[in-house]
């Protein structure tokens, strides 16, 4: 859900309630489409945080950093070049747009900067003192009249010319509401009035007593001023700034919607109260993100676990398979039996009994024979399918070799679903399921992530534990990070983590504790994480070494040793 016209000019109120006058102090840029400023005004550090995200676009007040971020894009180079540790001067808005205009004066003279939140083209536009663009941090939309290139003038988007403000007389209000006489009147609310979210006009209309579906040529004089009154009162309401803030939740707790007041639509919903809109916007904002992150979560598991099913059923038919073709010894036995008896055996006999002398004491070996066929020409047909039935178990071989290692592959990507705890992992993971053909997924080119990084598990005064939440991390954790004297843990005979303790000084030894603690939290960080024990191995990094042309996470160690621990995630203390 992206930020309304209602919400957003309530944020901007609360802007210009501080803003002006602060310094801005720093900018980052914790995700590709948001952008994070730190400023010092009314003798403290306020962080205001854009985030551009298609469906989750809003603004927010934010005390810290929610990202160690991602390498700064050319565009905040800019920002960062003009406009840090210049003072906001001034915070407006076009009435009910969603746009915000800082006006900022740096020591490079005069600069604005644009933030557009319209939900489908959001962006942030760097303007000097001319208004001319500078910078913006993605790529314009080429649709419609606008240029908005680097070194042109900014135009401001244009309003569709069949909406008005509803900055509306009475009268004026009545006589649209006669010229739509025959449309249902939420179509009027949506269609001919700009700045109203369909939020909105249904609790106007829930308040006034009156129908969506009514055509506004029926209504009665009462129905019309019920109708103005609510309408009034809304507007009133807004104007007046004194919003009571509310997040209502849907189906297993997530977040359905946000109001600057109490709706009546949903009052039988659950639902929390805020102290301000950023608050809400933010609190919304980052339960919707873990929400779509578990919905992620959930469906890729889903699909992996339907992956697995179908390599479990497909190696137990190759297993079955190849169990039978590997009797093909028994074909080349009877084959030299038959021969070694041509002279016992009649043609035309459908069957046979035929005595071998190889086993102690001699078996009795009944073999069908062809009764069209001479026994020379049926010891020929053995010997046939002796040859297709080697064939076939070669072959039969490789598949379940192959299944296996498939298998192994899908259970290691299911093992990095259930650990990962961001959208950016699950992304990756995402992104790799439809390279191998699993998945379609649709990718422009501004929603891109970068890849996920691993950070610290645990830190101590002189230790360090790092876990790798799939491949790829894992790989940049066994080989990026650590040093050749670190201690490198996985779980042995599993898909699961790569665990890497590093030390601070080499040549002291590892206490053992600290050794069993991190075998557990490699244990836990498994598929074998609801064993009751799990053993786990562990070396010296210099002795993990990755074969040329090994996919992500695929390692080969040596000189290990084993720990059998219980999976489990406890605080470290220091002993």
């Amino acid at each position: 859900m992206n930020i309304d016209s209602i919400a957003f000019s309530a944020i901007v109120k609360e802007f210009q309630n501080f803003l002006p006058g602060a310094v801005l102090q720093k900018i980052y840029q914790p995700f590709k489409e948001s952008l994070l400023l730190f400023v010092y005004g009314q003798h403290k550090e306020t962080g205001i945080y854009l985030s551009l995200e298609k469906n989750n676009s809003f603004i927010s007040i934010v005390r810290e950093n929610p990202n160690p971020g991602i390498p700064a894009s050319g565009f905040v180079m800019l920002l960062r070049k003009y406009i840090e540790g210049g003072r906001i001067e001034k915070v407006s808005q076009p009435p009910l747009e969603r746009l915000m205009e800082l006006e900022i004066s740096s020591r490079g003279g005069g600069f604005f900067l644009v933030i557009e939140l319209p939900g489908r083209w959001n962006n942030i536009f760097l303007l000097d003192s001319e208004r001319k663009i500078l910078g913006y941090l993605q790529k314009p939309s080429e649709s419609g009249e606008r240029l908005l290139a680097v070194n042109s003038l900014y135009i401001k988007p244009e309003l569709p010319e069949s909406k008005i403000l509803p900055s509306l007389e009475k009268e004026d209000f009545f006589a649209l509401l006669s010229s739509k006489a025959d449309s249902n009147i939420s179509a009027v609310f949506s269609r001919d009035f700009f700045g109203l979210p369909p939020l909105y006009a249904r609790e106007i209309l829930a308040d006034a007593g009156i129908s969506g579906d009514t055509l506004p040529g029926i209504l009665s004089k009462t129905g019309l001023e019920n109708l103005w009154n609510s309408w009034n009162k809304f507007w009133n309401y807004i104007n007046s700034g004194n919003f009571q803030p509310v997040l209502y939740f849907g189906e297993n707790e997530k977040p359905l919607c946000f109001s600057v007041f109490p709706l009546k639509e949903f009052s039988d919903n659950a639902s929390r109260k805020f102290n301000s809109i950023s608050e809400l916007l933010a609190s919304f904002a980052e339960l919707s993100r873990h929400s779509l992150t578990d919905d992620l979560k959930t469906q890729l598991g889903k699909l992996l676990k339907q992956l697995l099913k179908k390599e479990n059923a497909r190696l137990t038919a190759q297993k079955n398979e190849l169990e039978k073709a590997s009797r093909y010894e028994d074909f080349k036995k009877i084959g030299d039996l038959i021969l070694t008896n041509l002279h016992k055996i009649k043609s035309g006999e459908p069957e046979v009994e035929l005595e071998n002398f190889e086993t102690d004491p001699p078996s009795i070996v009944r073999a069908t024979l062809d009764p069209v066929l001479s026994p020379k020409e049926n010891a020929s047909k053995y010997y046939e399918k002796y040859k297709k039935a080697k064939r076939t178990t070669d072959i039969l071989q490789q598949r379940v070799k192959t299944t296996e290692k498939q298998k192994l592959a899908f259970e290691e990507i299911l093992a990095s679903i259930e650990k990962a705890t961001e959208e950016n992992e699950l992304e990756e993971i995402q992104k790799k399921l439809a390279k191998m053909g699993y998945l379609t997924v649709k990718e422009s080119p501004k929603a891109k992530s970068s890849p996920s990084k691993p950070e610290p598990f645990a830190r101590m005064n002189e230790y360090e534990i790092w876990v790798g939440k799939n491949n790829r991390q894992n790989d940049y954790i066994t080989f990026q990070i650590a040093k050749p004297d670190d201690l490198w843990f996985h779980a042995r005979g599993t898909p699961g983590a790569h665990v890497l303790l590093c030390r601070k000084h080499p040549s002291k030894p590892v206490p053992d504790f600290l050794i069993q603690k991190t075998a557990e939290i490699t244990a836990a960080h498994s598929r074998s994480k609801n064993s009751s024990k799990v053993e786990v191995s562990y070396t010296l990094a210099k002795n993990v070494r990755k074969p040329k042309g090994a996919k992500p996470g695929m390692v080969i160690i040596s000189e290990e040793k084993t720990i059998l621990v219980k999976p489990v995630i406890t605080e470290i203390a220091e002993k």
